[in-house]
């Protein structure tokens, strides 16, 4: 009998055991605001075996924004997703790097130095899931750790394809464009000429590359209301069209009109817009709110409804009832397109745009 008793009391502790561990395991309803990403835990290295020899490599990361490495769209409701490196940047990539190519270093050889000016990641979903890659760097060497000089510069965007997620895909993406970056810095070193290049320090390497932070339109109290001719004026906070109207053309299309000399309807090309303290960039007959996030611009849909500034309003009161259908979000079913990239011109294939390219002026993600 006490046997029999203990034997139920065994069952009936691993049942509240299981119970509980479904109940943590079980999945929240509260939607994902968030998703980390890893390096690969067994990385892989492809050193040249006929390269100069190197004794190290170091990377400086001077991106916009060292904590968010993007966002994507999840899910039916298009929820916004922040991805974000699983430990601070800088020590995110160094540490991989040291990985890769530490069994691969000689004492006699040159140091590397890769300084990061733009690392992003995107996904996009649908009938095919896309995973990309936008990194910006440039690579120096040096023989006596004091003086650098310049190798090689990569500024490109990578695609990859699958039929399933993609997000667990970023950290192999990120190691393969550090393998074409080696690749690069190695072959460029080989060739170069010594006499032509000049040699500077890591200090001051630092002051040329570094972001500007002294951009008016970020550091603004007020924006000024008018339209920006051009991206420039929109980076001054100084839109020079001060005169215009919108005209709704059909459903699905918005021009910007201003009278001539001779009182007839001139067609304005604008870059975008202030109205009511808001700002929108105009873009393929449509406007698109955009807000300050950080030390850039972002698409405001991608903020949460919490934090967000620019709700229509302002605009809406402007254009009037039809602003429904000529104001472009993420989650308007009308998804905002990254055109701006040369080899990227199948529309299946570019990436959703989640923010501005504060060098360019165009969507980016």
């Amino acid at each position: 009998m006490i046997a029999k008793k203990i034997d139920l009391l065994i069952l009936f502790t691993l049942f509240i055991f299981f119970a509980n561990a479904q109940n943590d395991n079980a999945p929240s309803s509260e939607p994902e605001k968030s998703k980390v990403i890893k390096m690969p835990r067994f990385p892989v290295a492809d050193f040249p075996k006929k390269s100069i020899h190197v004794s190290n490599i170091q990377i400086i990361q001077m991106v916009r924004d060292s904590v968010k490495l993007g966002y994507v769209l999840k899910g039916l409701g298009n929820q916004v997703v922040e991805i974000m490196p699983s430990k601070p940047l800088t020590f995110f990539l160094q540490e991989h790097i040291i990985k890769m190519y530490k069994n691969d270093y000689k004492e006699d050889g040159v140091k590397i130095l890769w300084v990061l000016k733009d690392l992003r990641v995107g996904e996009k979903t649908g009938f095919m899931e896309y995973a990309y890659t936008k990194f910006n760097a440039l690579a120096y060497i040096s023989s006596d750790e004091k003086q650098y000089k310049f190798v090689t510069a990569i500024d490109t965007v990578f695609v990859k394809q699958s039929g399933g997620d993609v997000t667990a895909w970023h950290g192999e993406d990120i190691e393969n464009v550090f393998k074409l970056m080696l690749k690069q810095t190695l072959k460029n070193a080989v060739t170069l000429n010594e006499q032509n290049v000049e040699k500077i320090t890591i200090e001051q390497i630092v002051e040329k590359e570094k972001q500007p932070v002294n951009i008016p339109i970020l550091s603004a109290a007020v924006y000024n209301e008018g339209g920006y001719a051009n991206f420039q004026e929109f980076l001054d906070n100084k839109p020079s069209v001060t005169i215009f109207s919108p005209v709704a053309i059909g459903k699905k299309k918005l021009k910007f009109i201003s009278m001539n000399s001779n009182n007839q309807a001139d067609t304005l090309s604008i870059w975008g817009l202030c109205k009511n303290g808001e700002i929108f960039k105009y873009e393929d007959d449509v406007v698109i709110p955009i807000e300050k996030y950080d030390d850039g611009f972002i698409i405001s849909n991608y903020i949460s409804s919490t934090n967000r500034r620019n709700g229509n309003r302002a605009f809406s009161a402007f254009i009037g009832g039809v602003a429904g259908a000529l104001i472009s979000t993420a989650a308007s079913g009308r998804p905002l397109l990254v055109k701006s990239i040369p080899y990227i011109t199948k529309t299946s294939w570019q990436p959703e745009a989640s923010c501005i390219d504060m060098k360019t002026g165009e969507l980016s993600f």
